[in-house]
């Protein structure tokens, strides 16, 4: 819990500042999120994002929820699709290591 703790403080400074428009910044929060369980905390920085046309960006949110949620990692790589964007291979590898292959 504590990390949870430290990621939500960060994301708080995070808003607060310029810094939530740097593309790095928000794939790096929610990929700490997700590194930590924190799922339902990297969905809303995802949704703070917005459905913006990045690939790192959701292919790092659908590879930190593949662990958790396998049903809804293919939900989001179907809206990840539906953007116009394809995964990387760190997503594509994600999902594949969930399926058990």
């Amino acid at each position: 819990m504590p990390m949870i703790r430290e990621a939500s403080q960060v994301h708080g400074m995070i808003m607060k500042t310029e810094l939530y428009l740097d593309h790095v910044v928000k794939e790096a929060l929610i990929s700490t999120y997700a590194n930590v369980g924190a799922i339902q905390l990297c969905e809303k920085a995802f949704e703070e994002v917005g459905t913006v046309s990045n690939r790192s960006i959701w292919s790092a949110f659908i590879s930190g929820v593949s662990s958790h949620s396998l049903q809804r990692s293919i939900e989001l790589l179907r809206g990840m699709f539906h953007q116009g964007l394809r995964p990387n291979e760190k997503c594509y590898a994600s999902i594949v290591q969930e399926y058990g292959c």
